[in-house]
């Protein structure tokens, strides 16, 4: 459709040239140096509670870190360190409390991570999510776990663009998995033929199901009841988390090494290896029920 109306404007215009989607898209993303913070596709992911077979959209943890830390929009006046000084520690007496570094889980969290003062600053990260509506009878809400830094004030997090996606909630119709699922599960030699979507594979599906028909002339075994161990009951929350680990793989591991950075703040160049940790998520009611594994009445 773009390329049409391209055409159309050089057309009844005195325009003699355009740039059509793809080439404008590839120069801009090279002009801001986002390479890096293009959204990847995950391989098919099982979800174990609607068995649904999905592809994630996700970015890398530090390269939207980077893509924060560049920003050409955040200022000296952004930032939040103390005394102005990205390497002073925290009071050891506190008379008020303010912004997130001032509250008792930074400080006592910068006393365990933070090692050499000299070099190491504790970057805390603050993540969100909650869905957006994307029309009045759509039941497929667009939701992504967002995050920011705490390396900037209030005021600066309040702005869109001190935040960065990490990765987009997959939602589907719950009917239209589970009659996948259940042909998916028949077994029928012609299920591909019914589901032919890229989210199939039978590799990573039920094995028992799959195998099922080699057994048939065995006779069944029933378990021992005591050598069955204490069964978790499936629910939609454990597809939320299995979605939320696939985007936090590539947080979990730079929490583990920490990561260099040359920030220059008020007219001088410091050194720095941020030692990020969470602080915590932010949402709404209904959120943090489903993250916490419990549910309203």
């Amino acid at each position: 459709m773009c390329n049409q109306l391209y055409h159309w404007h050089l057309e009844n215009t005195e325009s003699v040239k355009f740039l059509n989607q793809e080439t404008l898209v590839e120069y801009l993303t090279k002009r801001y140096n986002l390479m890096d913070s293009r959204p990847l596709l995950t391989e098919t992911i099982h979800l174990p509670h609607s068995h649904a077979r999905v592809n994630l959209v996700y970015h890398q943890f530090k390269d939207q870190a980077v893509s924060l830390l560049t920003d050409g929009r955040i200022t000296d006046d952004d930032y939040l360190f103390h005394n102005d000084n990205p390497f002073k520690p925290p009071p050891e007496v506190w008379t008020h409390v303010s912004d997130i570094n001032t509250g008792l889980a930074y400080r006592e969290t910068y006393k365990k991570l933070i090692k050499d003062p000299t070099k190491e600053v504790l970057l805390p990260v603050l993540f969100y999510m909650d869905g957006a509506i994307s029309g009045q009878f759509d039941h497929l809400p667009v939701e992504a776990l967002k995050f920011t830094l705490e390396i900037f004030n209030g005021t600066a997090r309040d702005r869109k663009y001190t935040w960065r996606e990490l990765g987009y909630i997959c939602h589907f119709l719950a009917v239209d998995t589970e009659k996948k699922d259940l042909i998916r599960k028949s077994t029928h030699m012609d299920n591909y033929t019914f589901v032919d979507d890229s989210s199939v594979s039978l590799s990573d599906s039920d094995d028992d199901s799959v195998n099922s028909r080699d057994n048939e002339d065995e006779d069944p075994v029933e378990d021992d009841e005591d050598d069955v161990g204490p069964q978790i009951e499936s629910c939609a929350g454990q597809d939320l988390h299995t979605m939320l680990a696939k985007f936090l793989e590539s947080y979990k591991d730079l929490e583990q090494s920490g990561f260099d950075w040359t920030l220059w703040y008020k007219g001088q160049t410091y050194k720095i290896h941020f030692i990020p940790f969470v602080m915590f998520i932010k949402g709404d009611s209904v959120k943090h029920d489903t993250h916490c594994g419990s549910y309203t009445s």
